[in-house]
Parts: C-alpha cells; structure tokens; sequence
C-alpha cells in the first residue's frame, strides 16, 4: 500500500478521533472527583462523599464492603477472580485470582424518584495474597478501542451475567493530535478514561501519536522529530499525559502503545539507518531512547506502567508485493514463509537498532491494518483473493509466523492491536439477542467484511455465495491446521486465541481504525437512543463465549 494513500486513511483517522474526544459522559463530571483520592483500602462508604472508584482484596482473603445505604445486588464483570455476595445489604468479597474486575452495584430504593439509589460502579482488584498487585490477566489479554461518550459508557455498563455480556479486560483510547492543537486540549480525555476504567474494573490503554499532528507521512514525521519545538512541545505533552494518568491511577497498571507508523516510515523510507538520521535530540536512537526514558523515569516514581512500541507489516522497504503476509501466494509456501521471517526479522532489528528496547521497555506491538479488509480497494465479493487483506486462515497463520519471529528475535512479548472487528458473511451463529442467524454485513461504511473476528474467535460460515471461489479460497490449508475443517459449502475456523501464547502474544486488542470501519461496540453517540454495534453483537458476543469456556 502506497504511502500516500495510507497517509489518507490516516489523516481521516486523526479526524474522526478527534471528533470522539470532545463527547464527555456525565458519569466523568467534576462532581464526582472525590473519589480519585478516596481511601481504596477502606471498606465502609457514605455514597457522594467517600467512595473510592477500585476496592481491593487478596486472594484466598474474604472483605466485606458497605454502604450508608442497603446494597440489593451485585453484578460482576469478571466472576473468576472474586465470589461476590450480598450478606446483610453489604458486599462480601472473596478473592479467588489475582486479577480485576467491576461491580456493578444496585441498591435498595428506586432511582427514578430518587436519584440517591442510583446504580454505583466500582472496580475491586484481587491482589496476590502476599497483597503484590496483578498484572495482565492471562492467557491473552483481551481488549477493545473505546471512547468516553455516552453511548460507550452505556455500552459498558450494561454488562450482565452470559453472552450478552459485555466483559473486556483491557479498553484503548488514542492520545494523538500533536503537542500543541491535539488531545491535550480536547477535555480531561485521560482523567476520565481512567476514572471510568477502574470504575468498570478495566486496564486502560493508551495510544501514544504524537509525532505526527493533523497528518502523518515520512516527510511529516522526519520534520517534527528534526524540529526542536516542536520536540520540546513533545516531551511536555508526554509528561502532560503520564501526569495525569498518575493522579487517578495511583499505581494501578495502564498501558501505553508508542507511535504507530512512526518507525515504519523511518525504515521504508528513509534509506538511512537509525543512527545515520538527525533528529532535535541527536539522532532517532537519541529520539527513541528519551521518550523510553521519560517513561521508566515515572516508573521510578511509582507508576505501575506497561509499555512498547508499535511496529508495521509494511516497514521493511524490500518489494513483497501482494504485501509481506500473502507473500506464500507468490513465491510459494516454504519460499514465501522464509521471506515472512526474514522480513520480520529485518523490522525487528531496525526496531531494536532505534532503541525501542532500550529502558526496560516491555512488549512490542503489531496491527494488521486499520481498515476491514472489505473497505479497502479493490474489493470484489466474489472474489476474495482479490483483495490484498482479505485474508484466508493460512495467511493468517502466516501473520502469526510474522508475530512469533518478532517477538523471538527481540526477546519481547508481543501486543495485538487494532485488529478489525468485521467477520466473513453467512457465519451460522445464533445470536443471543434475536435468537435467529446473525445479519450478513453490507460491505457499505462501516459495516464491512474482514476475516480477523472468524479466525481469532472461530466460526463456521457458509462460503458457497460466489460459487466454488470463496470456497477455495476460505478452505485453503497449506498450514495445516487441525481446527480447519469443510463439511460441503461449510468452512470452520477454529478459535485461535487459545494458541497466541505460543507465538509470544500476551494480548490482542481489537477495534475500528477509522471511522469507516466495522465497530464492535456502539458507536459514539451523546443521547439516546444508542445504536447497536455494527456487527448486531456477533464480536463481542464471541468474546463472551471465549470468557466463558464455551465453543465458538
């Protein structure tokens, strides 16, 4: 993909995301800022005044949480790691994991006459029973993009027990925009992400994009990072973030993914390596290696900070034509396969040359692309080999050789992120909501086919639509792998989360990368009624199935 049109797409993102930052959700209001500092090691609240937004307990421990007024029920995001109860119109908890989760609390009174009894949501951490604090919750770490409006906030709190549930360990947000016009100044987006995340017993996430402002480009991000101003007004902005993240998190665990494309440039098209290019702290070693300290350095200072770079498919600068991952379409499947891991191999160490590894820094980050493969021209739904990232299941195990190379090659755990929410038509699943097959998607804005939900959550879908060309397409296997099964015009994928382990992957964060993309939750929206998501559920409904051990 040229990177004039990707610079495109990522100039409509940059807007699109800053139209989502200005919703604010009243359940965020100044009014309740009290409980950022309230006590999260006490167990007995006055509702208004000293409510904290997270509670904790210790695993194998049993606390008991009150209220000045009587609790009815208690609805937990994540019944794994705690046993919740009402005894006596109070909570008692008891921890069973390390982990998070929320509690969505209901009281004894009617909130529509009084507002007083209105629903309170609160996060309750399970600490190792030596009280050190959890981390990513494990096998993978499961998330989702998400902003503040008022349709995302009531798409989170409406979480209820079973599939349609809405249980996420980790939600992400972009801090993008540039240091002078950008998110800083779009409202508090990061004192209210965070409150409402611990609130609803979430990590949050957050998207550092900065380099570039309006638009980004090679010649663009070069530019900035060679302006001392501009990189001033950088680290300012940098330090702007982890500071107010501070001040809610108070050393709870957040995550920041650094500078998506940045690097990717630099190396497709620079031409130089990373210490041949001049930037305003030195070179782009100097570059990289000071924002990694400026991190590490709040780590110091108490913050309880997960970090890493994001990477591209696209960096390396060597001709891959159809692109790196369907690379086996070309030259063959051994051949093909050879040049996925030297390319990732070439990234990786370009990456490592920058400095992302330096300071202790913890994962690396890929994406797949920001857009349903659908979305992308050229399209043809007859022919889906005609697009370059429609990919089938064998490409997708080429994804993860990719994955599984760059984490062996940098020693670093890998992070999914901004994998696409749209799924291959005709699945056979059943939503939980209309009790009838799910909807097929149009292929119209945001409402888009993408392969990433079939193969990462699993499905059977019909492929008989165009004939035999989808068919052979969607059932290719030179992979091999024994969760692809054809029974006639049916194709199954297996549910892959299960094995990212073994490619060095710790989470994988999916969400629409622009505005025209399928979401998986509703969109953004300030009043009701709120729609629902763009795939009727299908996604986040799979997610729950995955939660609660069931098949696809």
């Amino acid at each position: 993909m040229s990177s004039s049109w990707k610079a495109m797409i990522l100039f409509l993102s940059v807007m699109i995301t800053l139209l989502l930052g200005l919703p604010v959700s009243k359940a965020t209001a100044d009014v309740d800022d009290y409980r950022i500092n309230a006590n999260r090691d006490a167990d007995s609240f006055i509702l208004g005044q000293n409510e904290p937004l997270q509670v904790n307990v210790n695993e194998g421990q049993t606390r008991t949480f009150s209220f000045d007024r009587q609790v009815r029920r208690v609805i937990s995001r994540n019944p794994t790691v705690a046993f919740l109860k009402v005894v006596n119109g109070a909570i008692e908890a008891r921890g069973l994991i390390p982990g998070r989760t929320g509690m969505h609390i209901i009281f004894n009174g009617d909130p529509k006459k009084d507002p007083k009894f209105k629903p309170l949501f609160m996060g309750l951490r399970v600490d190792h029973a030596d009280g050190s604090l959890p981390g990513l919750p494990g096998p993978v770490a499961l998330g989702s993009v998400s902003d503040d409006s008022v349709s995302n906030v009531a798409f989170w709190e409406d979480h209820v027990a079973g599939l349609k549930g809405c249980r996420m360990d980790i939600r992400y947000i972009y801090l993008n925009g540039g240091p002078f016009e950008g998110w800083a100044t779009w409202g508090e987006r990061v004192k209210n992400y965070t409150k409402n995340s611990l609130a609803w017993g979430m990590i949050p996430f957050f998207v550092f994009y900065n380099i570039p402002d309006g638009d980004e480009s090679y010649a663009i991000d070069l530019a900035h990072v060679k302006n001392f101003y501009y990189m001033k007004g950088y680290y300012r902005n940098l330090n702007l973030f982890l500071r107010q993240a501070k001040r809610v998190m108070q050393g709870e665990l957040y995550g920041i993914v650094l500078e998506p494309d940045f690097l990717g440039y630099m190396q497709k098209d620079s031409g130089k390596q990373p210490n041949e290019i001049i930037t305003a702290d030195g070179t782009l070693v100097d570059t990289v290696t000071k924002i990694n300290q400026t991190i590490v350095k709040e780590r110091f200072g108490g913050q309880n900070i997960l970090f890493g770079w994001q990477l591209n498919l696209w960096a390396d600068p060597v001709n891959y034509n159809p692109g790196i991952i369907r690379i086996t379409d070309r030259d063959g499947w051994v051949a093909g396969r050879a040049k996925i891991v030297q390319a990732a191999t070439n990234t990786v160490n370009y990456a490592a040359a920058a400095g992302v590894l330096s300071y202790g820094a913890d994962f690396l980050s890929i994406d797949k692309y920001g857009l349903d493969a659908a979305g992308v021209s050229p399209y043809n739904p007859d022919n889906p080999s005609a697009s370059v990232w429609f990919w089938n299941n064998d490409h997708w195990m080429n994804y993860l050789l990719y994955v599984n190379t760059l984490s062996q090659v940098s020693g670093k755990k890998i992070v999914l992120w901004q994998l696409p929410v749209g799924h291959i038509n005709k699945s056979t699943a059943i939503s939980a909501r209309t009790k009838e097959r799910f909807p097929d998607l149009s292929n119209t804005t945001n409402k888009y086919e993408d392969s990433s939900t079939t193969f990462f959550l699993g499905d059977t879908f019909d492929a008989s639509a165009s004939g035999a060309t989808r068919l052979n397409y969607f059932s290719q296997n030179q992979a091999l792998d024994p969760t692809l099964r054809v029974s006639g015009n049916l194709v199954t994928w297996g549910r892959h989360l299960k094995i990212l382990p073994q490619y060095g992957v710790i989470s994988a964060m999916f969400g629409a990368g622009i505005g025209i993309s399928t979401r998986g939750i509703s969109p953004t929206k300030m009043e009701p009624p709120f729609l629902p998501p763009d795939d009727e559920y299908l996604w986040i409904q799979k997610v729950q199935k995955y939660y609660l051990g069931l098949q696809q």
